[in-house]
């Protein structure tokens, strides 16, 4: 048997490991649409992308896209299969919620 030590290491990378599976971070594309007439403006591969490209915050155009807040700096921004992306979202952050409790 191993020590203590041992087992709890064992047990904290068994939950890294499974925990990452379970919560990928995936790139998702991202649409920066107009407010007024929901147009697509620009498409980027992913919110870190439309960040670079346009000087703003990732997590800030993540929550945009997550609905959390309705702009970026006057930006709107949408996944680009929001109907696939939503459903996989809500279930990801739901089961990552209930990890970060526990």
């Amino acid at each position: 048997m191993g020590s203590s030590l041992d087992i709890g290491l064992m047990h904290m990378l068994w939950h890294i490991i499974f925990w990452s599976r379970l919560c990928p971070r995936t790139k998702q594309p991202v649409l920066r649409v107009d407010p007024a007439s929901g147009r697509v403006l620009a498409e980027y591969a992913s919110a870190k992308a439309a960040a670079a490209a346009l000087g703003l915050s990732n997590s800030a155009i993540g929550g945009c896209c997550h609905g959390k807040v309705p702009s970026v700096d006057g930006h709107v921004f949408r996944f680009k299969d929001e109907s696939v992306v939503s459903t996989t979202l809500n279930t990801r952050t739901v089961l990552c919620s209930i990890r970060r409790k526990v």
